[in-house]
C-alpha cells in the first residue's frame, strides 16, 4: 500500500466501536499489515486504531483469513508467564476438555476465535507443558464478564473469561508448545521486533498522521 492510497482512505465518525467495527472489516479484505494501516486510517480514535493493529497481529500469528477475528488469552491471576497459567487441558475417556480463567482477556467478546493458553499434562525438568487451544467464543461452558473500562482507551473492552469443561477437539490443539511457538511470536518475529508492537505502531502512526 502506498502513501497515495493511504491518504484515499477517509477518516471515518463513529457512534461505536462496533461500527468501526463494520466499516473496517469491510475494506480489511488485505494482508494483516494493510489491514492494520488501513484501520489506523479509518479509526477517529485511538482505540479503535489499536484494534486494528491487535486484530491484525492475531490474524498473521495463526493465519486467520481476513473478516475473522481472534484474541489472545493468556493472563491469569498471577499474570501472563508461563509458571502463572493455571488454566487446564485434560485428555478424559471423551476427549479433551477446558477448565480454568483467564482475567484479562482483551477484545474477547469481539473475537470470532478464542486462542487461549492452558497447561497439559505433567510438567517436564520442572517447566509446565503449554499449549495453545483454539476455541470458538460461543463454545458450550465459556463464559464471558465485562471488566470495567480502563482510563486509557477505554472504548476497547476487556473481559474476564471462565471455561467450565468446554470440550476441545483434538485438531483445536495447536501444534508445538503454546509459549515459545504462540505467545513469544506473538510479540517477537524473526528479526526480533515485536509482531503485535509493529502492527499497533503502523496502526498507531497512521492514525496521528491523518489526525493531522
Amino acid at each position: 500500500m502506498c502513501s497515495s492510497d493511504l491518504f484515499r482512505v477517509p477518516q471515518g465518525r463513529f457512534e461505536d466501536l462496533e461500527g468501526f467495527r463494520a466499516a473496517w472489516r469491510a475494506r480489511a479484505d488485505l494482508p494483516p499489515i494493510d489491514a492494520a494501516i488501513i484501520g489506523g486510517a479509518l479509526a477517529d480514535r485511538l482505540g479503535y486504531a489499536f484494534l486494528a493493529g491487535y486484530t491484525s497481529a492475531v490474524r498473521r500469528l495463526v493465519g486467520t483469513p481476513a473478516g475473522t477475528a481472534g484474541a489472545i488469552l493468556a493472563t491469569e491471576a498471577g499474570g501472563a508467564h508461563p509458571a502463572a497459567i493455571e488454566t487446564r487441558l485434560t485428555r478424559g475417556s471423551r476427549g479433551y476438555t477446558l477448565t480454568g480463567e483467564k482475567t484479562w482477556a482483551t477484545l474477547a467478546a469481539q473475537a470470532d476465535l478464542l486462542l487461549v493458553l492452558a497447561v497439559e499434562g505433567a510438567p517436564v525438568e520442572g517447566r509446565k507443558r503449554l499449549r495453545i487451544v483454539r476455541l470458538a467464543k460461543n463454545s458450550p461452558g465459556v463464559r464471558m464478564q465485562a471488566r470495567p473500562p480502563t482510563p486509557f482507551v477505554p472504548e476497547i473492552p476487556h473481559y474476564h473469561v471462565t471455561f467450565d469443561d468446554v470440550a476441545v477437539r483434538d485438531e483445536a490443539i495447536l501444534p508445538g508448545d503454546g509459549w515459545s511457538d504462540w505467545i513469544r511470536p506473538f510479540r517477537t518475529d524473526r528479526k526480533s521486533t515485536r509482531l503485535n508492537s509493529s502492527h499497533l505502531v503502523i496502526s498507531y502512526a497512521v492514525f496521528c498522521l491523518k489526525k493531522k
